[in-house]
């Protein structure tokens, strides 16, 4: 298992508000930031861009124990 911090920015939470904007998640090793989100009922879908320890990222990236994601919903308004 791996120890990830989580941090969720911008509209997401009209998606999604039944997660916390910022939480700790254990996952399995080896497994997807996209297979991490569809475990959490996020769907990867609505998130635009992802950011592991300051780098942007892909949602195929495989993440390592420690590290913080940062998961960005598309811009809204008008």
């Amino acid at each position: 298992m791996i120890n990830l911090h989580i941090m969720i920015r911008g509209h997401c939470h009209e998606f999604f508000p039944e997660i916390p904007e910022e939480f700790e998640h254990q996952a399995e090793e080896g497994i997807s930031l996209r297979q991490i989100m569809t475990g959490l009922a996020i769907n990867p879908m609505l998130i635009m861009g992802v950011i592991v320890n300051g780098k942007l990222a892909k949602k195929d990236h495989l993440p390592k124990d420690g590290d913080r994601i940062i998961l960005l919903s598309p811009p809204s308004g008008g």
